[in-house]
């Protein structure tokens, strides 16, 4: 699919994807953020070609469980970032996303980072 560094048209800084790795990125956010997390993963994937961010709505496979979706694409990304809000926090999805994100911080040194969008 996209190019890495290192590769042709690859964009430098953006690590190769890692053997089992799909993504370089899993986004979990609130569907209220969905207009704010769009415009940053846009212009993260415009400015960054080659680096791959997973999205639910984009990338889970349709027919499949929905929690296996989940630690699916968790466990095939690189690092997880959490766009925390109110609305996340109120959000099962979300939180089973977060928890899910932190087992494999722990068990994989996997990075979660975490954008406080509203308090």
């Amino acid at each position: 699919m996209g190019s890495c560094a290192g590769e042709e048209g690859g964009a430098p800084g953006i690590p190769p994807l890692r053997p089992g790795d799909q993504f370089h990125l899993f986004v979990s956010y609130s569907s209220v953020d969905a207009v704010w997390t769009h415009g940053l993963t846009g212009r993260l994937e415009a400015e960054l070609p080659g680096l791959r961010v997973c999205l639910h709505e984009r990338d889970f496979t349709p027919g499949r469980n929905v929690l296996e979706n989940m630690a699916g694409c968790i466990q095939q990304s690189q690092k997880v970032l959490l766009v925390l809000s109110e609305d996340f926090v109120q959000s099962r999805w979300c939180l089973l996303e977060a928890d899910l994100s932190l087992v494999g911080s722990c068990l994989e040194r996997k990075p979660v980072l975490p954008v406080l969008l509203r308090p």
